[in-house]
């Protein structure tokens, strides 16, 4: 089943029959770290499961929820699948919201430096002025 809209993240069927060389990159490694993330969304479980066309993935029988830039999608187990191994028939939109995830996720990170580094500035030491003269 192909869900290529706002609410859905690489719910997609690539046509090859064999896949493609592995992409490891920074997209990948997103895809990594948001396999980590997905969580099973209640209800949505079935008796059956999605294969590849290429044959060497398949998928589990449960649709699962995971947050991009802030924004809720669902997706399935082929995720990962599908960015390291079948990158060229991912569609441009797809591709679009992980780097936009990419983005936030970095953007998140910098804005957490900076916060922490603005607490230490105001820990420094202030010495006080002395209450009264000699």
């Amino acid at each position: 089943m192909i869900k290529n809209d706002s609410k859905n993240l690489l719910f997609i069927e690539p046509n090859a029959k064999k896949m493609e060389p592995d992409v490891n990159d920074e997209v990948t490694e997103y895809a990594q770290y948001l396999m980590k993330k997905m969580r099973p969304v209640p209800g949505s479980a079935t008796k059956g499961f999605h294969s590849c066309k290429c044959k060497q993935a398949h998928s589990g029988s449960q649709t699962y929820t995971v947050s991009v830039a802030g924004k809720s999608y669902q997706t399935n187990t082929l995720l990962l699948h599908y960015v390291k191994n079948h990158r060229s028939e991912v569609p441009e939109g797809e591709l679009k919201k992980l780097y936009d995830g990419i983005e936030y996720e970095k953007q998140k990170a910098l804005n957490k430096q900076l916060k922490e580094q603005q607490t230490e500035d105001s820990k420094e030491t202030i010495k006080p002025k002395r209450a009264f003269k000699r």
